[in-house]
């Protein structure tokens, strides 16, 4: 079987998309997307070296923000400010 390269579109058994996925020599590079099944966009960012990297977006089934989570390295960047519901300059 080939390595994937390039973008990859998944669908849905009636035909909605389910996911679009970038390779590079057969791991995930590159823009990510991943749909809800009534079509709306559920999470979107990309990933370096089949890992999960920078400002990653997460929406509802309404297709509105739900949240926004910075990785680095595959691993969540945890905002503990805004965890703990403290905004910036008060403690």
């Amino acid at each position: 079987m080939p390595m994937q390269d390039g973008l990859t579109k998944t669908f849905r058994d009636d035909g909605s998309p389910l996911a679009e996925t970038t390779y590079k020599e057969g791991r995930r590079d590159g823009p990510f997307r991943d749909y809800w099944s009534n079509g709306q966009l559920a999470c979107e960012g990309k990933y370096i070296e089949d890992v999960q990297e920078g400002e990653w977006r997460f929406y509802n089934e309404d297709g509105s923000l739900m949240d926004v989570i910075q990785f680095k390295g595959g691993r969540e960047i945890v905002d503990w400010d805004r965890f703990f519901g403290r905004t910036q300059g008060k403690r």
